[in-house]
């Protein structure tokens, strides 16, 4: 099937992003690519005709993020997908998932939000200007409308119930949960071997766009945090990986859904590298008891103890990572929902 994947963000319309991030906004194109479709990942300017496609698939965030950079072709593509292409769906990359209820009923309460003077530069800005009754129809679905099939990524542990009432207009039939982890791992290939052991820096490092949380805090650690993203040194996210192999700790910080299984590719990449990974209980309480430890349990341990907590933490992610032949399978399967559910009550055009 020919596939149009697109989206309000720099990384779901398929450019690299300024940290070059592994998310899967990138990752389930390239498992719908190995599937056997064709993916045209690209921004969608407004009013452009969609015909020529099978589907069409939007990524999902706030509609006033800052980083909603493509608002104006992706809210026009929702409302006119199900007309000119007969099959849509929607996709989430970005954990904050509360905010896209709230942003919408923000815009709504005053729609001239959504054409601001200080987004004139965005694409499809003098367009929005003469079509907002119709930006404004897609947000009024978008508040009283159920979803259409959505694709959300997730490991194969954690409660996916608790994420999906994060997402207003979303229903459990309508959620598609798949784990990209395998496609991430592959990337690991191009990086330098982890250090030994002994050899490792005694630091945590903590890396993430959102603000830290008190987990961080109540943990006490004796070991310096070296923090990278909000309100830190920013860098790419190889670089980060390449210093998951030098140090003895990664930190996860939690979630407001914190539970659900929500999938980032921090457990991956630094298992992988042979980091100990230190996070709330409540991400992996039905995973394996050996991760829901305290900083000063794992900094009292020699090196060789520290090595093996970080083997048996990586082997259980690996039991539970969907095998590359999985993702490929289910993706696939997403897809055909996405084309075989018809017309359905979730977005202008229905």
């Amino acid at each position: 099937m020919r596939v149009l994947m697109t989206g309000f963000t720099t990384m779901q319309v398929g450019r690299p992003g300024l940290y070059q991030m592994a998310t899967f906004a990138n990752l389930l194109p390239e498992a719908l690519r190995r599937a056997g479709h064709e993916v045209d990942q690209r921004a969608v300017d407004p009013g452009e005709p969609l015909g020529g496609y099978d589907a069409v698939l939007v990524g999902v965030i706030g509609p006033n993020k800052i980083g909603a950079s493509h608002r104006y072709g992706a809210l026009d593509t929702i409302g006119r997908a199900r007309r000119e292409v007969g099959a849509l769906g929607f996709y989430l990359d970005d954990w904050n998932v509360r905010e896209i209820a709230h942003d919408v009923d923000y815009l709504r309460r005053d729609p001239q939000r959504l054409v601001k003077p200080m987004l004139a530069g965005k694409p499809g800005y003098a367009w929005a200007l003469a079509h907002l009754d119709e930006l404004l129809r897609v947000l009024d679905a978008l508040a009283h409308r159920p979803w259409p099939v959505t694709l959300v990524p997730k490991f194969d542990w954690g409660g996916g119930a608790l994420l999906v009432d994060h997402v207003r207009g979303l229903t459990p039939e309508r959620a598609v949960f798949l784990d990209p982890g395998a496609l991430a791992v592959e990337r690991l290939g191009q990086l330098a071997v982890p250090a030994p052991r002994e050899w490792r820096d005694r630091v945590w490092v903590s890396a993430a766009l959102a603000e830290p949380t008190r987990f961080l805090d109540q943990q006490v650690p004796s070991w310096p945090v070296e923090r990278y993203g909000a309100r830190a040194r920013k860098i790419k996210e190889a670089e980060v990986v390449a210093r998951y192999g030098e140090v003895g700790g990664c930190v996860v910080l939690p979630y407001p859904h914190a539970g659900s299984g929500w999938w980032r590719n921090r457990f991956d990449f630094a298992s992988e590298r042979g980091t100990l990974l230190l996070c709330d209980p409540r991400e992996t309480a039905d995973l394996a008891p050996g991760f829901a430890q305290k900083a000063r349990f794992f900094e009292g341990m020699s090196s060789q103890e520290r090595q093996v907590w970080a083997d048996y933490q990586r082997d259980c992610l690996r039991s539970r990572r969907w095998p590359l032949d999985q993702l490929v399978s289910e993706a696939d399967a997403a897809l055909r929902r996405v084309v075989e559910g018809g017309p359905a009550p979730g977005v202008p055009g229905a």
